[in-house]
């Protein structure tokens, strides 16, 4: 369930050092909160002139809209075997098989009882990545920590980007904190339309109001939102972030970059006349694609309103895609923007 919450997100947009000061607040010295509190049971600090971007239980920050280098934290159930082990299976998610740089290597994430690191370089979009993944152990608990960064120079004519952030990665890496988790948050109280209908969004926030029917989850609803069914089934609503595109071109670009993490794409339907809601005009997508061996089923539809784009995604496995999609159109209808 969490891999198909992880791909729904990717859709809807895919060393110490001691003695740093710390302000009143505890936040440490040029570093801000991405996360943290006891319902999480860590606390995430990122570069203070980052981009938090915090969805569903994954904790991120990003450098700019033009530099892509990225940070990530998210919990996930703690895997049967070794980390080598739960690594080597993780690479087989690429199409291609990326290059390992380091395995295993020593690190400390904050104050976790057992880290270990592993660095592998691979291409996306016809750019090349460097990525370093911690995997923690805490307790009965299991995280994965993620910098990731192009093997570009962008802010300096001698080093990548991702050794230009090298310093400060460091100290993100040894401020993280764990903390007793205390319980999970209680059950949000939505309003509800006439048909029952619950309201997942604050329209003054995200500038959408989106309907769900009792059986979604909720998982994230600040900036965009984020919700899924029992069986994994999910739907994510937010602003489109390629601007300046053309309703038209937006299945071109949404291609090229699915092109990069999955395998035997196959459209359905493309650029078709469609309503979202309220929307001035609107462009759906339905295909399907093959990710980590398992196949997905996909209906996006893109609408304009104003001078601002809306995606909405729908991702189930391809056996439970035509169970839900009768509800799927019932919900795209009443987004009101």
């Amino acid at each position: 369930m969490k891999k198909l919450l992880a791909l729904a997100l990717l859709l809807s947009t895919l060393l110490t050092l001691v003695g740093c000061g710390k302000k009143d607040d505890g936040i440490p010295d040029g570093m801000q909160l991405v996360r943290g509190g006891e319902k999480y049971g860590y606390y995430m600090y990122a570069p203070e002139e980052w981009t938090v971007a915090n969805y569903g239980e994954v904790s991120s920050a990003y450098a700019s809209n033009v530099d892509t280098s990225s940070i990530s934290y998210v919990e996930v159930p703690m895997p049967s075997g070794t980390l080598d082990e739960y690594f080597d299976e993780s690479l087989k998610e690429f199409p291609t098989p990326p290059t390992v740089v380091t395995r295993g290597g020593e690190v400390r994430l904050g104050n976790a009882e057992e880290s270990r690191k592993y660095i592998f370089e691979h291409e996306y979009t016809e750019h090349k990545f460097r990525t370093m993944q911690i995997f923690a152990k805490y307790g009965d608990r299991f995280g994965i920590f993620t910098f990731n960064a192009v093997l570009e120079n962008i802010s300096s004519d001698d080093k990548t980007q991702y050794d230009f952030y090298a310093e400060k990665i460091n100290e993100v890496i040894s401020n993280f904190k764990y903390v007793t988790k205390v319980g999970d948050k209680e059950t949000a109280e939505y309003p509800k339309d006439k048909d029952g209908y619950m309201l997942v969004s604050d329209k003054s926030v995200v500038k959408y109001a989106l309907y769900l029917p009792e059986e979604f989850e909720v998982k994230h609803e600040s900036g965009m939102t984020v919700a899924s069914l029992p069986d994994g089934s999910n739907v994510t609503l937010s602003r489109a972030v390629n601007n300046g595109v053309a309703v038209g071109e937006y299945w071109e670009i949404r291609k090229k970059e699915l092109e990069a993490v999955a395998s035997e794409i196959t459209e359905i339907s493309v650029n078709q006349v469609t309503s979202l809601g309220n929307a001035r005009s609107a462009a759906s997508y339905e295909y399907t694609f093959v990710y980590n061996n398992t196949k997905y089923h996909v209906y996006q539809v893109c609408g304009v309103m104003l001078f601002n784009g809306f995606v909405f995604t729908y991702t189930a496995t391809e056996e439970n895609y035509a169970k839900h999609i009768d509800t799927i159109m019932k919900i795209t209808e009443k987004v009101e923007f």
